[in-house]
């Protein structure tokens, strides 16, 4: 309840046999990760750790799940289930509202983070790429926020393309493979921060 899990709908009873119903493989291999990083897809479960091993921190070595829970909806249950078994855990969503047109489905998530009811309204209108301790929230999209911040996010995306890559998850992994470490881009400023919150969750410590 602590965590916004709905009240009176959530039971000793129902609790553990909704779980059971709705666990992934996926979800189930972040019981054995040292933290987990809690994303909308696999677009970014795909992208984010090819960057972030750019940045020098690899999920894999580190015993990190990078985990796509298919939709913003499913962040809140996931987090408050690791959280329950002491496993840290780290959220990533987009501001897109294809998926959650009033925002409901983002103040779930925020209200597991806990981040208090009042600040909801900032952070799902934020049209930037924010990164902070326990949350990172792109302000459009991850391929629009990822065009924004590289300078050559776009013209890597037609290449790939043009190589007959069409799948949006295979694109958005070959463009991060192919990427190349330039600090001029702001975008590894962001990855750079993701990468010491991630570092922080490891160790329990406070990254900034």
């Amino acid at each position: 309840m602590q965590m916004g899990a709905p009240a009176g709908r959530t039971t000793a009873e129902n609790i553990l046999p909704f779980y059971a119903a709705n666990a992934t493989r996926e979800i189930l291999e972040g019981f054995f990760a040292k933290t987990v990083v809690l994303v909308e897809g696999p677009t970014e479960a795909l992208a984010l750790p090819l960057y972030l091993e750019k940045c020098g921190f690899s999920n894999v070595k580190e015993g990190v799940a990078i985990i796509a829970v298919h939709g913003k909806g499913n962040l809140a249950k996931w987090r408050r289930l690791f959280l329950a078994y002491s496993i840290p855990t780290y959220c990533i969503f987009d501001n897109d509202s294809e998926d959650d047109k009033t925002g409901e489905h983002r103040r779930d998530a925020l209200r597991a983070i806990g981040i208090a009811d009042a600040s909801h309204d900032k952070c799902i209108k934020t049209t930037d790429w924010v990164v902070e301790p326990e949350r990172s929230v792109f302000g459009a999209d991850f391929e629009q926020a990822l065009r924004q911040h590289f300078q050559g996010y776009q013209g890597l995306e037609a290449q790939v393309r043009k190589e007959g890559v069409e799948s949006k998850p295979f694109v958005a992994r070959q463009v991060a493979e192919r990427m190349k470490r330039d600090q001029q881009d702001p975008g590894w400023t962001k990855l750079d921060t993701l990468a010491a919150a991630l570092w922080a969750k490891l160790s329990g410590e406070v990254p900034f």
